[in-house]
């Protein structure tokens, strides 16, 4: 197979479609792209037009890599070729093996790109695992499970993390709200409404929480912005409703606490090369 069928075909089978579904767009024979993945080449007319529904450029069709300055360029059409309700799937697909790249894994690991890619697949079908990737320079963290999948990517600022990571007695309060069983019920099930409006009447029913700890609840709530008061007038008597205000960083905060409490014993990749304090006031001489 000739290096630009090799490609072709691999980006065929990435976007899902068979020889017949490329036939049709590009406007030949489905023969014709059985032709190009068994050793032949397309016309060159023809490069432009595959090149454009892939979403990459005609030089890495040929496998010849693109220059840095429009690598950018290079992933942003890759993402923006597959359907809007794809794409978030596809850019961490990509996001997968981005500590590939950054591990700098020591000449003995005698392993190609291909076959770590191979073994990162296999591993994701198998068994429930993270990647983990620690240095100097920052970390990474790599959910491979299925079902819960995150990517998350630090590089630590000249002056370190320390810097910016301190003790606050506001964290003290939320990690007390959090460690708050009642509390913490409360959150989850407001977090699986729909309707985002609700009455404290609802919490001591649905949660069989009394009306004072209710109360306290939504205190907390209020303090941390999660929570709005108002009241509405029904029957000649004013009736108080909450509006609740789902905040971004709670559910990566609760998946990672559900990670710390359920600690992987082997991680799919568990690369740590840091010599210095994580919460350091300087990343030091590089």
């Amino acid at each position: 197979m000739s290096e630009i069928g090799a490609n072709i075909a691999a980006l065929r089978k990435q976007k899902g479609i068979t020889q017949e579904n490329l036939a049709d767009i590009v406007g030949i024979t489905a023969q014709a792209v059985s032709k190009w993945e068994s050793g032949g080449s397309p016309d060159t007319a023809l490069l432009p037009v595959i090149a454009d529904y892939f979403g990459v450029s005609i030089d890495s069709l040929f496998g010849r890599r693109g220059n840095v300055s429009n690598m950018r360029d290079e992933v942003l059409h890759y993402i923006a070729s597959f359907p809007a309700e794809e794409r978030l799937h596809r850019a961490f697909d990509l996001c997968l093996y981005i500590p590939l790249a950054v591990s700098n894994m020591p000449d003995e690991v005698n392993m190609g790109y291909d076959e770590m890619v191979k073994i990162i697949e296999d591993v994701r079908r198998k068994q429930p695992t993270d990647a983990l990737y620690i240095s100097d320079d920052g970390l990474g963290l790599v959910g491979l499970q299925r079902a819960v999948r995150f990517f998350l990517l630090m590089p630590e600022p000249d002056e370190g993390w320390g810097t910016h990571i301190h003790y606050r007695e506001e964290c003290s309060r939320l990690f007390a709200m959090l460690a708050d069983e009642n509390a913490l019920h409360a959150m989850f099930f407001l977090h699986s409404r729909e309707n985002k409006h609700f009455t404290a009447q609802l919490l001591e029913r649905e949660l069989d929480i009394p009306a004072q700890r209710v109360s306290e609840i939504l205190e907390m709530f209020a303090e941390f912005g999660l929570v709005t008061a108002k009241e509405l007038e029904m029957n000649d008597a004013f009736v108080t409703f909450y509006e609740f205000k789902p905040e971004i960083t709670i559910l990566p905060l609760l998946i990672f606490a559900e990670r710390f409490c359920n600690r992987q014993k082997m991680y799919f990749s568990n690369i740590q090369m840091r010599k210095k304090p994580f919460l350091s006031t300087s990343r030091g001489d590089k």
